[in-house]
């Protein structure tokens, strides 16, 4: 049985819906040699009305020793154009997440709270296993800026450039996603999510996801002192009525 993620930045492959159809495992050869041997399988396929082939990947998802199901991950292949390190950097982090949902390490087996999924204009610093960072994304840099760090970040741990290194020590201590916010001044808010990335189980380095969470915050702290305007309203009245009673 299929299911279907239809990408947010990109014309999908499929543009029919696959979600909950039933199809010959002759069709998906690439996907079945993966949940067979329980390893990452990539190849060319032929796309049905489509003379141009599309690179497939075939990525196990394993549970325990088992492969309940196989993630497919198709795209254009596209000729002449040269990938920048914005997207050579997303594509290397895909590869090494690809690699921990074969191995069965990803996800984490700790249930955390989100607010929400991660977001395309969320911001992406790279932290080696020493935590400095490799590389950090314009967004990236963009949320830095709001708090205050004009800095240049490559060969630098986040202590350097005037941070709390806390979640990432955790992170890189524990193995396992850590959620933090960092503020500066009471109307600038940045939601910081460490995840380790782990290869045949020794740390790797740390994906961590910046996002800018100030009017967010902003909005909850309006709503949560009209919230506290309305209690004090409705106690008022119900004492006066207590008394006119």
């Amino acid at each position: 049985m299929l299911g279907q993620i239809r990408p947010t930045t990109s014309q999908t492959l499929y543009p029919q819906d696959l979600v909950g159809e039933v199809v010959d495992a002759s069709s998906w050869l690439l996907a079945v040699d993966a949940l067979n041997e329980g390893r990452i399988v990539s190849g060319d396929l032929s796309l049905p009305g489509d003379d141009e082939p599309a690179r497939v990947e075939c990525i196990p998802v394993r549970r325990g020793r088992e492969v309940p199901a196989v993630m497919v991950r198709a795209h254009r292949l596209v000729a002449g154009r040269r990938p920048g390190e914005l997207e050579k950097t997303y594509l290397d982090v895909f590869s090494r997440l690809a690699a921990m949902v074969a191995e069965g390490s990803f996800p984490f087996e700790q249930e955390f709270v989100t607010e929400e999924a991660p977001r395309v204009g969320d911001g992406i610093l790279l932290v080696d296993s020493d935590g400095l960072v490799v590389f950090a994304s314009p967004n990236a840099t963009s949320a830095l800026h709001r708090i205050g760090i004009y800095a240049n970040l490559r060969g630098q741990s986040l202590r350097e450039m005037g941070l709390d290194e806390s979640a990432v020590d955790r992170a890189i201590h524990t193995r396992l996603p850590v959620i933090e916010e960092i503020e500066r001044r009471p109307d600038i808010t940045v939601l910081l999510h460490c995840l380790p990335l782990v290869a045949g189980g020794s740390l790797s380095g740390l994906l961590v996801v910046l996002r800018d969470v100030s009017d967010v915050r902003r909005l909850d702290r309006l709503l949560l002192s009209k919230d506290a305007s309305i209690r004090e309203v409705h106690h008022r009245v119900k004492n006066n009525l207590q008394t006119i009673s």
